[in-house]
C-alpha cells in the first residue's frame, strides 16, 4: 500500500540501531515461499529541543581488537558534545493519542518517494510510538511504510490500529531483524529505502534528511541514535551494546562515514542492487556497506536524521538473539574468512571483557550517559557473554 503522509500528522515531542553487525548465513535455511523477484538477490549532535522531536537492533563495523578482532557493530566512537536524554514527559504520551491521518488520494500510485521498512520482534510496548513518529516525520513525503513482523505479542494488531494504511508482512516467530528487513526491501517500491525497528522513534526532519542525503549522491545514509531517559536498565544495556559507536557527533553536517547503524539507515535503489542478500539470507547492513565503500560509493552520516531507542526488549529474548548472532558470526569467520578455529576458541574467554572495554570507551565521553552505563553493566556483561558463547559455538560447529 502506497500512502502520502498528510501534514496533519501530529508532531509532538520525541525518539536506535544497528542490525547487530554480523554477516553470515544460517546453516538451516527456512523454507521461503516464492513471491515477486527480490531486489539484490544473490546466488551464492545538536541540542534536542522538544519542538524538534516527533513521536505519535569485511564490514564497516570491523573492529580490530588485538588478537580477537571481534565485531561490535561500528568502526569507531564519535566524541560529541553532551546531549540531554529524552523523557516521556518531554515527548508527551503518544500512546494515548489518536493515530495520525494519512492522505489516501495517492495510495494507488506505484512509485513512492520513500519506503520505510520496520522490522518488528515483539514490539507491542513500542510499535505505536514508533509508527506515530514515522507518520509525523514523513509529513509531506510520499511514503510507503512496511511493517515486517515476527512477533507473538500482538504487534501487528497494534500497528494496524495505529496506522490502518500501513502494509504489514507477517513472518513466523524466530526470524532475526536483518531477515525481516530483507523481506521488506524485496517488497519496496521507492528509490530510497529506509530501515528501522519497532523499538525506535524517529525525530522531526528524519525522512527529509534521509531522502536528501541519498538524492544528493549518497548510496547509503545513517544518523545518530539516542537513548530514551525512561528506558529500563536492561534496555539501556541493549542500547549501549548495539549503538555505542553510533552516538551523536559534534558535527551537524552531512559527512562521509565508515559505518552506519542498520536500525537508522537508508539506501538508494542502486545500492540495494549491489547483491549479497536475499529473503532467505537476510540484509546484513555491515556487509552491504562494506561492498559499497569498496566500490567507491558514498556512505553518509546525517546528523539531522536522529532516532531514539525507546526500548521494550525483553532481556531473555535479547540474550537468545545475542547467542544466535554470535553463532552466525563465528561460523562466518571460519567459513568465509578462513580464520583459525583453534585461535578463535582460545581467545573466546577474553571477548566479553574486550567488548565492555570498547563500549565504555565510546560511551564515557557522553556525560549524560555515564550513570546509565554503570547501572547497566550487569546486563551488559551477560549480553556480551551470550555473544561470545555463540561466537565460540559457531566457530566450533562450522564445517568447511
Amino acid at each position: 500500500m502506497f500512502l502520502t503522509v498528510s501534514a496533519s500528522a501530529v508532531c509532538h515531542g520525541a525518539v536506535a540501531g544497528s542490525s547487530e553487525s554480523i554477516v553470515g548465513t544460517r546453516t538451516h535455511q527456512r523454507s521461503v515461499p516464492e513471491s515477486k523477484e527480490p531486489l539484490g538477490r544473490s546466488k551464492a549532535g545538536p541540542h534536542i529541543d522538544s519542538r524538534q522531536r516527533c513521536s505519535t537492533t569485511a564490514a564497516p563495523g570491523r573492529l580490530t581488537l588485538g588478537a580477537i578482532g571481534c565485531n561490535l557493530g561500528a568502526s569507531r566512537c564519535r566524541h560529541p558534545r553532551s546531549e540531554p536524554t529524552l523523557t516521556h514527559t518531554q515527548r508527551g504520551d503518544p500512546l494515548s493519542r489518536t493515530s495520525p491521518n494519512f492522505d489516501s488520494q495517492t495510495q494507488n500510485l506505484k512509485h513512492p518517494q520513500l519506503t520505510v521498512v520496520v522490522g518488528c520482534i515483539d514490539c507491542a510496548s513500542s510499535i505505536q510510538e514508533s509508527l506515530r513518529s514515522l507518520a509525523a516525520a514523513c509529513a509531506g513525503v510520499d511514503c510507503e511504510i512496511i511493517v515486517v513482523d515476527a512477533s507473538t505479542d500482538g504487534t501487528s494488531d497494534l500497528a494496524r490500529s495505529t496506522l490502518p494504511a500501513v502494509r504489514i508482512i507477517p513472518r513466523p516467530a524466530g526470524f532475526l531483524v536483518p531477515e525481516l528487513w530483507a523481506w521488506g526491501i524485496a517488497e519496496s517500491r521507492a528509490d530510497v529505502v529506509a530501515l528501522t525497528t519497532g523499538n525506535c522513534a524517529v525525530m522531526s526532519g528524519w525522512a527529509n534528511s534521509m531522502v536528501e542525503a541519498i538524492t544528493a549522491g549518497g548510496a547509503a545514509a545513517g544518523g545518530p541514535l539516542y537513548l530514551d531517559a525512561s528506558a529500563s536498565i536492561s534496555d539501556a544495556a541493549v542500547f549501549f551494546l548495539r549503538y555505542s559507536a553510533f552516538l551523536s557527533r559534534a558535527s551537524e553536517s552531512v559527512n562521509d562515514a565508515e559505518a552506519i547503524a542498520g536500525d537508522n539507515s537508508a539506501y538508494s535503489r542502486a545500492a540495494l542492487e549491489v547483491g549479497g542478500w536475499n529473503r532467505e539470507r537476510g540484509f546484513w547492513e555491515t556487509e552491504v556497506n562494506s561492498l559499497l565503500i569498496a566500490r567507491g560509493q558514498a556512505v553518509r552520516w546525517v546528523a539531522g536524521a536522529g532516532s531514539v531507542f525507546i526500548g521494550g526488549v525483553r532481556p531473555r529474548d535479547f540474550m537468545k538473539q545475542r547467542f544466535t548472532h554470535g553463532n552466525l558470526f563465528g561460523e562466518w569467520r571460519i567459513l568465509e574468512r578462513r580464520e583459525s578455529r583453534s585461535r578463535l576458541l582460545l581467545v573466546a574467554p577474553l571477548v566479553p571483557a574486550v567488548m565492555l572495554f570498547r563500549i565504555a570507551g565510546c560511551v564515557w565521553p557522553h556525560v549524560e550517559y555515564r550513570a546509565r552505563l554503570l547501572t547497566s553493566l550487569p546486563f551488559l556483561a551477560w549480553f556480551a557473554l551470550c555473544w561470545a558463547t555463540g561466537e565460540a559455538y559457531g566457530a566450533l560447529r562450522a564445517r568447511r
